[in-house]
């Protein structure tokens, strides 16, 4: 949310209403956005993830050229601290870790290939 749009417009003597129905948010919302300050962020939900627990594991099975098929499996069985998570969220972790072993750049996205320089 551009909490300094909701400020301008609301400058300009646009109401709460009409504010929220330009830019496609609650009016409640858009009066919350108005009593706070212009420069108020978002508090950080510091969280850290489920697989990151596992990153010294990872590092080694990676060195064992272990599939990450076998590296969530054996996650799942850990003993202490079992991976509850979804598959993809432990390939997601893992995907860039071997690309970065192998050199191989990130990916770009399909639409950034076709844009004319």
């Amino acid at each position: 949310m551009d909490r300094s749009t909701i400020h301008y417009l609301h400058q300009k003597g646009w109401n709460a209403t009409e504010i929220a129905t330009s830019l496609g948010y609650h009016r409640d919302t858009i009066r919350r956005a108005l009593r706070e300050p212009v420069t108020q962020q978002l508090a950080p939900h510091p969280r850290t993830s489920m697989v990151a627990v596992f990153a010294p594991a990872i590092e080694g099975w990676l060195d064992q050229q272990w599939t990450v098929q076998r590296m969530l499996e054996e996650a799942r069985q850990h003993p202490d601290h079992p991976f509850t998570g979804s598959a993809p969220t432990f390939y997601n972790y893992v995907r860039p870790l071997k690309h970065a072993r192998k050199g191989i750049p990130a990916q770009i996205p399909m639409w950034v290939a076709y844009c004319p320089p």
